[in-house]
């Protein structure tokens, strides 16, 4: 039979049309996040609906990963296309944060935490491309790094958009036998010890008394993060080795980097065939001991620790308290805080390509908060109420409140949009109300701050305060205080 041609197909999830505009695409996800979106308008109830923290678990298991799946691939399709998302995303954050219908969609992130649709999008296409730098011998590498493509030169432009650096990145590479073939590394169980509830002098002391159990060269190790770079360091009896790492790596990366140079001096000593080396990483240590790990420096320091089994070496790692005044520990501690400061980074040092998500979630944070606090120079000013007391865009843990109605009003008051001053725009009227007591136009500034009419309550709970004083995040925030004046103000059921 003849085959049948088509103006799109489904692949992976993905809708593919013949222009490859993903229009198609677009509107088939507005259609699947229909029900779950309609599922969580239905839990927001203002009185008796989910709160805040739970409502937001659903949205981003339900919703939010639809919309980032594949966006690798459609993220570079042009904005008109995918702002028909946006609408899905904001509907959601109203719901989660019981905001009024009029809020602006730029202050339902920035008092949420979450980052736009667009530098969500963003944000998966630069950690793909990191991703892609670890697996060099893959098609698609070949294809959108190796041979260039119109997506690199997007990618570059994303970089210098969100001026991220790009550091040379550690390659997976395969196994020559499988994990389990390899025999085991030898963890001294004093890594079970651990440090929870346990007084810094009672660590020492133990760890004193268990050192001495190994008869062999110690070596100590440390990694170090601060922020002038990242740097690591190996004490040894003899030598002191200490190395600077690129400023985006971890501080897993470092002492992984430590304990890798530890034993390739191990490897060059002729003197013993007898070494400990002592890390205060735990989960450094950890990822050595499990073969389940995926990190390709983590199989670097395997293999290195696998010579030096071939050549006779008896090599033990060995857990150490941090910060507990152990002589070994602190010199390590305090070289590999000088060579994060002092040294030159080694540009040839690789890193694991998840150690760029920290940086590019960081770039693109900052990006959104700048362009938060420049809407204040376009004519409409989008949410100049909620910027007036909030300049960064983290979320707020005293947002989130067991009760859903206090939560409600909060956010409501933060973002200056209530049904008290701004049912009128439902109403389909163009000029808000003005009070009745100072004849002037109602806004949650003037309810809190100015209005005669609550003198006498405000007075009881406050002391000249400002909006910031009142609604912002910080010492001088109670929510206490806040429902207690709107209820003696009878205002509390009218937010």
């Amino acid at each position: 039979s003849r085959i049948k041609t088509q103006d799109s197909t489904t692949y992976l999830g993905l809708v593919l049309d013949k222009r490859l505009n993903w229009r198609n695409h677009v509107e088939h996800l507005r259609a699947k996040c229909a029900s779950a979106v309609n599922m969580i308008k239905h839990l927001s109830h203002l009185s008796w609906g989910a709160d805040r923290q739970t409502l937001l678990h659903l949205y981003t298991a339900l919703v939010k990963s639809k919309l980032d799946y594949g966006a690798e691939v459609h993220g570079k399709t042009t904005s008109g296309v995918l702002k028909r998302l946006d609408p899905i995303q904001n509907a959601c954050l109203r719901a989660c944060t019981g905001a009024f219908k009029s809020s602006p969609a730029v202050s339902l992130c920035t008092e949420t935490g979450l980052l736009p649709l667009e530098y969500s999008r963003d944000e998966a296409i630069l950690k793909q491309f990191f991703k892609m730098n670890a697996f060099p011998n893959t098609p698609v590498y070949q294809t959108v790094i190796k041979d260039g493509s119109p997506r690199l030169e997007h990618i570059k432009s994303l970089l210098d958009k969100y001026e991220i650096k790009s550091p040379k990145i550690w390659p997976h590479g395969i196994l020559r036998k499988p994990p389990w073939c390899y025999p085991s590394i030898k963890i001294c169980p004093s890594i079970q010890t651990g440090k929870i509830n346990q007084l810094p002098i009672d660590l020492k002391n133990k760890f004193m008394a268990h050192k001495d159990t190994h008869k062999s060269k110690h070596h100590f190790t440390d990694g170090s993060k601060t922020e002038e770079g990242v740097g690591y360091a190996v004490i040894s009896p003899d030598t002191t080795t200490k190395g600077r790492i690129t400023a985006e790596a971890s501080v897993f990366t470092a002492e992984l980097y430590a304990l890798r140079e530890a034993i390739n001096s191990t490897l060059q000593d002729s003197t013993t065939k007898k070494h400990t080396i002592f890390s205060d990483s735990q989960s450094a240590l950890m990822a050595l001991a499990s073969h389940r790990t995926s990190s390709p420096l983590v199989e670097s320091v395997r293999r290195k620790y696998h010579q030096a089994m071939d050549k006779n070496i008896n090599l033990e790692l060995c857990w150490v308290p941090s910060h507990t005044d152990i002589t070994g520990n602190e010199k390590a501690d305090n070289a590999a805080k000088e060579a994060a400061t002092l040294l030159e980074a080694h540009s040839w040092k690789a890193i694991p390509h998840t150690d760029m998500k920290r940086p590019i979630k960081k770039a693109l944070k900052e990006k959104w908060k700048q362009k938060w606090n420049e809407l204040d120079n376009f004519p409409r000013r989008e949410g100049k109420k909620l910027r007036e007391i909030k300049k960064d865009v983290d979320k707020w843990k005293s947002s989130f409140n067991s009760n859903r109605r206090v939560e409600t009003i909060l956010a409501r008051l933060r973002i200056g949009h209530t049904n008290i001053t701004h049912a009128y725009l439902m109403q389909g009227e163009s000029n808000p109300p003005p009070c009745d007591t100072c004849n002037t136009p109602i806004t949650v500034k003037h309810i809190l701050v100015e209005c005669r009419k609550f003198d006498f309550h405000r007075r009881k709970y406050y002391a000249n305060p400002t909006l910031t004083d009142i609604l912002a995040e910080g010492n001088s925030f109670s929510i206490n205080k806040l429902t207690n004046f709107l209820k003696d103000a009878n205002l509390f059921h009218l937010i």
